[in-house]
């Protein structure tokens, strides 16, 4: 059996140092925020050269706070893609804004940044790309478009943490970057966990407030959330930020294998990069003829995979409320039909990627 994800196996990998750092903050007795998520933060800010760096309990809460926190409300729209995770929309709708659908490039699945400006208005506030599987986004284009027209950036780098695009990490483009530390992210904790990065002052302070009630000096000074994170998961995350390079080096490592494996296979289209892009892969995810049926074809033979999403956003029964036009979905709707992910991961061995495309190929050949 191979499954699709395996953080058991990680956890042995560092079994050690991090069962020494949750003891240590075990016998500290300080759960909450504290010294391991300043350690966590300030390790950030180095790493992405960024002024302030604000751990919270969530991706979709570091995507909420970023579009409050730019006046983003009620009448405003953000121009965003059909194909993420919902948290996407939810915080936009959070916000009481209006979700704006930019169908996606057909070959990177990310926003088609030569359909954005069509879709501004004068209720357009923001952008909010989203690097897919932790592919890139046109970053060039998207900030020429943002400054011409003034509008803000939010990227949500929720499935990116690690992904560049000509040598500068996602997250820093834009006013605010946001992440998620799920447990199967390149980088992720225990639980849940998010991130916050900006280089703007009032922000931080806004973002402050807002994880922790509005508190400042025994006082509430407005109406925040409960969006702290906590000590444990901020350690787990010291540990593993060392490791970071070296696990997304063995994910491109495996996904060349992959691509060698697979090459030959008609039936499948890979995603593809932009120029300039470095790929973190947090998900290796190609369009495949009969999706379902090899799905199926590989759990028979004890390979486990994912589907990253069997429908996209704007089709959602949540979102019926809405009237979305479907030529804004459209590549994104006939997209998830046909997506599949392979196992990957850093302790997945190069003899199971064989293995996996193997079955692949012989699934295609009969």
């Amino acid at each position: 059996m191979i499954p699709f994800v395996d953080v058991s196996k990680e956890f042995e990998l560092l079994k050690n140092e991090i069962t020494s750092k949750i003891n240590k903050i075990l016998f500290s007795g300080q759960f909450i925020l504290g010294e391991e998520v300043s350690t966590f933060e300030e390790s950030i800010s180095h790493l992405f050269k960024t002024n302030f760096s604000i751990a919270v309990n969530s991706g979709t809460d570091a995507l909420h706070f970023a579009l409050i926190a730019n006046n983003i409300q009620k009448g405003d729209q953000v121009i965003t893609t059909p194909l993420s995770f919902m948290a996407t929309t939810e915080a936009i709708l959070y916000a009481g804004a209006e979700p704006v659908f930019v169908d996606i490039d057909k070959d990177t699945f990310n926003i088609d940044v030569n359909k954005v400006e069509q879709a501004i208005t004068e209720k357009t506030k923001a952008i909010l790309p989203v690097h897919l599987y932790g592919n890139p986004c046109n970053l060039d284009k998207l900030t020429e478009i943002c400054n011409k027209h003034n509008l803000i950036m939010i990227e949500d780098c929720a499935q990116s943490f690690g992904t560049k695009y000509k040598d500068r990490y996602v997250g820093t483009f834009g006013d605010v970057g946001c992440f998620s530390f799920y447990p199967t992210k390149n980088l992720g904790c225990y639980g849940d966990g998010g991130l916050i990065i900006t280089n703007k002052k009032e922000h931080f302070h806004k973002f402050l407030l807002y994880r922790n009630h509005g508190l400042v000096d025994g006082e509430h000074k407005i109406i925040g959330f409960n969006s702290r994170l906590d000590s444990i998961q901020a350690g787990i995350l010291n540990v593993k930020l060392s490791y970071l390079n070296q696990f997304i080096e063995k994910r491109r490592k495996l996904v060349h294998l992959y691509k060698n494996y697979l090459s030959d296979i008609e039936e499948i289209s890979m995603q593809k990069e932009e120029d300039g892009a470095f790929h973190s892969y947090n998900l290796i995810t190609f369009v495949a003829k009969k999706r379902d049926e090899l799905f199926s074809y590989l759990k028979d033979k004890g390979i486990s995979c994912g589907i990253y999403y069997k429908k996209s956003i704007p089709e959602q029964p949540s979102l019926s409320f809405l009237s979305i036009p479907k030529d804004s979905y459209f590549i994104a709707s006939n997209i998830a039909k046909q997506v599949i992910s392979l196992p990957l991961y850093p302790t997945l061995s190069e003899s199971s990627v064989k293995d996996i495309s193997q079955k692949i190929k012989e699934f295609y050949a009969s």
